[in-house]
């Protein structure tokens, strides 16, 4: 089998890979003391899902981030599937983002558990 192919199967694999998931990460969200994360809130749109959505929200728009939250993350991150995410959900921006192409992107996320 090509390099490329094999590539591609280890990305989907990444991408079927399902955890616990808070569904609505950002930084609002996270109460921090120092480089301590002390809470995390609004768990409603808690589900089995693709911990790399959970990255890509949390770095929606500020990808000069993304390389601490990485290094902090303590697992194989694929950069690729992060910025999918990230054009995922910026697809409904710019007539604005309803709660249903929210949903919608929530669900792909959580779709393959």
């Amino acid at each position: 089998m090509p390099l490329s192919l094999r590539d591609n199967d280890t990305r989907r694999e990444r991408l079927l890979a399902c955890t616990r998931t808070h569904g609505d990460l950002q930084i609002t969200h996270v109460f921090v003391a120092g480089d301590k994360i002390t809470g995390v809130i609004d768990r409603s749109e808690a589900s089995q899902g693709d911990a790399m959505f959970d990255l890509a929200s949390l770095t929606l728009g500020h990808e000069e981030r993304l390389a601490d939250l990485v290094a902090g993350y303590g697992a194989d991150v694929d950069l690729e599937v992060i910025r999918a995410w990230w054009s995922l959900r910026s697809l409904g921006r710019p007539a604005g983002w309803s709660s249903t192409a929210s949903t919608q992107t929530r669900q792909a996320a959580s779709s393959t558990c």
